[in-house]
């Protein structure tokens, strides 16, 4: 039920980065014609730059879902399944140590700049802690899936082990005949 839930929000901020990407082609054809008419648009390209951070930030727990960040796999592919899954486990408690430290940071610099009301300097100040909001809530998500993965990977090494074992119980015999 959780996993619907928390799978569910994860596919909406996908959703939401490619509306934002849009938006940010917007915002950059905009400042790119309003200059060119020599009446630029103050703060658009900072917008832009804010939309590309949480177009960033709200991806990266989608990523994780589907498994498509970055990992070297050629090393990792010599092992045996059972190895393998061992190998990723210890990986993801390095990063869900890594990810929790993260957050905490995060969400104390995203409560300091709520509390003294945080806006980047200019002809038109613009918030920055809203920013921070969308990146802490990012993270804690991206930190609930690394968990989710994680237990789905003992699950995982729990299965090849039981096949392991299942194997080794089959006779020699049993298994000379079932290849004929």
């Amino acid at each position: 039920m959780i996993n619907k839930i928390i799978k569910q929000i994860i596919h909406t901020f996908a959703e939401l980065c490619g509306w934002l990407l849009s938006l940010i082609m917007i915002l950059i054809l905009l400042d790119f014609v309003s200059r060119g008419f020599y009446r630029p648009i103050q703060g658009l390209s900072e917008l832009a730059v804010f939309v590309l951070i949480i177009v960033v930030f709200q991806g990266i727990p989608h990523t994780e879902e589907v498994k498509k960040h970055l990992r070297v796999s050629v090393l990792i592919s010599k092992f045996s399944p059972k190895v393998q899954h061992i190998i990723n486990i210890f990986c993801y408690i390095i990063a869900l140590v890594a990810i929790a430290i993260v957050v905490y940071a995060v969400g104390e610099n995203a409560v300091a700049s709520f509390n003294m009301k945080e806006a980047v300097a200019g002809t038109t100040p613009l918030p920055v802690y809203p920013i921070k909001i969308i990146i802490f809530i990012s993270c804690i998500f991206y930190w609930i899936q690394l968990l989710i993965n994680t237990i789905k990977e003992f699950k995982d090494l729990k299965n090849t082990k039981i096949l392991a074992s299942k194997r080794t119980k089959i006779s020699p015999q049993f298994a000379k005949r079932s290849l004929e």
